[in-house]
């Protein structure tokens, strides 16, 4: 049986979310690609995920991509174990990540971001949405609610009625009550006006490059760099610059350690004037 047959089998088994398992069909479908053909349950070794990890890291895959690829193949690994399909899951090489980081663009960088949208022309293939409009009222909403991109998918048209409403969070499955500025609602009525289509930015291509290679030629217009998740950390690292304490809440969290490891800047959240200790009389 193929890792990828195993997976189907798994799905059944298991009560996991479709974005779940969308997650390990391309974990699993990277491996594949790796070995130039389907991997076999018989053939799981620690040998053979050692190579795929030093592969990834050859190609210049994030290390916190790497390792959340090796723990998802480790999943699979046991449970194939645990049925009788594959052989007893042996040690596989670690794989270190730096600290996380915290880099977070300025309140008017996200604003030249904004702006570079322009530079997009037309239409998304077999939509009738503009691309510029799209991604200038997906950025401004990003960077109001600091929700992640997978959950800005997730808002319907008929959400957009009042400044605050709620969000299912498809990471947690937890509930978080966002809040829009005025302009950006407005912003976004205007783009929604008239539409038929259910979601307010709903995903225009099968492949999850598509976003990330026009995401990036947006970021390269306005002169800047960072990916789509960093609208997230600077939205976060803004709310608690605003008021000590409240990030973690804005971005959904369950406590503000998640927020403070992982979202939070704090060279620019408390950005204040620290006192020195006296000075010290060493000529006396």
């Amino acid at each position: 049986m193929t890792l990828q047959d195993y997976l189907d089998r798994y799905n059944l088994q298991n009560d996991i979310k479709p974005s779940t398992y969308d997650h390990y069909f391309w974990v699993v479908q990277s491996l594949n690609s790796h070995l130039c053909r389907q991997a076999e349950l018989s053939e799981l070794s620690a040998e053979l995920f050692n190579r795929y990890l030093l592969a990834l890291r050859e190609r210049g895959i994030s290390p916190f991509t790497a390792k959340n690829r090796r723990n998802s193949l480790l999943v699979l690994w046991r449970s194939a174990w645990r049925d009788g399909l594959a052989p007893p899951v042996e040690e596989v090489r670690r794989v270190r990540t730096p600290e996380p980081s915290k880099d977070v663009w300025a309140a008017d960088e996200v604003v030249r971001l904004i702006r570079a949208c322009r530079a997009l022309r037309g239409y998304f293939r077999r939509t009738d949405i503009l691309r510029a409009n799209y991604f200038e009222t997906m950025i401004m909403a990003a960077y109001d609610t600091g929700l992640r991109r997978s959950d800005l998918h997730r808002i319907r048209v008929e959400d957009i009625i009042l400044s605050q409403f709620g969000v299912v969070q498809q990471k947690t499955s937890r509930v978080v009550v966002v809040r829009l500025n005025t302009d950006t609602l407005c912003k976004i009525k205007e783009f929604v006006c008239g539409v038929t289509r259910q979601h307010v930015w709903p995903k225009w291509s099968k492949r999850r490059e598509a976003f990330s290679r026009m995401f990036k030629r947006i970021v390269e217009v306005a002169g800047l760099q960072g990916t789509f998740c960093k609208i997230r950390r600077t939205s976060g690292t803004e709310v608690e610059r605003q008021r000590h304490g409240c990030a973690w809440l804005h971005l959904g969290h369950t406590s503000p350690d998640t927020a403070r490891r992982w979202y939070i800047n704090p060279e620019r959240a408390y950005d204040i004037d620290r006192p020195l200790p006296p000075p010290l009389d060493i000529d006396r």
